[in-house]
């Protein structure tokens, strides 16, 4: 189940909402996803940037603010 939630490319496939992701790098274990999802036909755009805790299997997500988004 991890390898499968830590595998951000294909999320597209695995959650339905979500039509785009990519993933950038930002150090100490920390990456920036930007997402795009369509929600009944709404489409929102979003970045957050998440901390991976792989000792305990836990993600932490965060809307990133310094971001444009249409999350509010």
């Amino acid at each position: 189940m991890w390898e499968t939630l830590t595998d951000f490319a294909a999320w597209p496939a695995i959650f339905p909402d979500v039509t785009e992701v990519s993933v950038e790098g930002a150090g100490d274990g920390q990456l920036r996803i930007h997402q795009v999802v369509r929600v009944f036909g709404v489409r929102i755009e979003h970045t957050s940037s998440l901390t991976l805790h792989a000792e305990d299997h836990r993600l932490e997500i965060r809307l990133d603010p310094s971001a444009p988004h249409d999350v509010s």
